[in-house]
């Protein structure tokens, strides 16, 4: 049997939205967050900030307080397009799977178990974890941004890492090792 909510349901949706979400997250915000940060030292705005009056401990907090409200946004986003997403496909109905019997008269038909649509908040975890994973990777982009001070070497620096990552984690895998993901 085959129930019409494996359709309809919030989950799949709520999925899709985190992880296509993340890879824009990590390409192009990491990007803009990295190149932000480097420029202020490509600008010497960083000692006209201090010579204004701000202590480097304010800098880092502004800078960290960009961080998390780029990712506080970018979470939202995500959370609306989710819920947009999810009104919108969960509108469908699925066809009717007789429909093929019923046209060439093959007799038994396919029985449904109607379980309604389910839970639009089934799935919404996956935002929390779009939240936590786009902060790690900003906290990533940040200290590579301010160890490296210029920006096609932080860039480099950073998506080099992710895929030496990709790398050490696929020869942990090939060799058995334990993996916590």
């Amino acid at each position: 049997t085959r129930r019409s909510s494996d359709l309809n349901n919030y989950e799949t949706t709520w999925y899709a939205v985190s992880i296509i979400s993340s890879w824009f997250s990590f390409f192009l915000l990491s990007f803009v967050l990295i190149y932000h940060i480097t420029n202020e030292y490509n600008y010497r705005t960083v000692r006209q900030n201090v010579i204004d009056g701000y202590t480097r401990n304010e800098y880092i907090l502004g800078k960290v307080y960009l961080m998390l409200a780029i990712t506080a946004i970018a979470t939202i986003y995500v959370f609306i397009v989710g819920l947009i997403g999810g009104l919108y496909f969960s509108s469908f109905e699925p066809k009717d799977p007789n429909f093929i019997q019923q046209m060439f008269n093959l007799g038994e038909e396919v029985e449904i178990q109607e379980t309604g649509f389910g839970n639009m908040f089934d799935g919404v975890s996956n935002v929390f974890r779009f939240f936590i994973q786009v902060l790690a990777n900003f906290a990533f982009a940040f200290f590579v941004a301010f160890l490296a001070k210029r920006g096609i070497l932080a860039i480099l620096i950073y998506y080099a890492a992710y895929i030496g990552e990709l790398i050490i984690g696929t020869q942990l895998k090939a060799n058995n090792a334990a993996v916590i993901y």
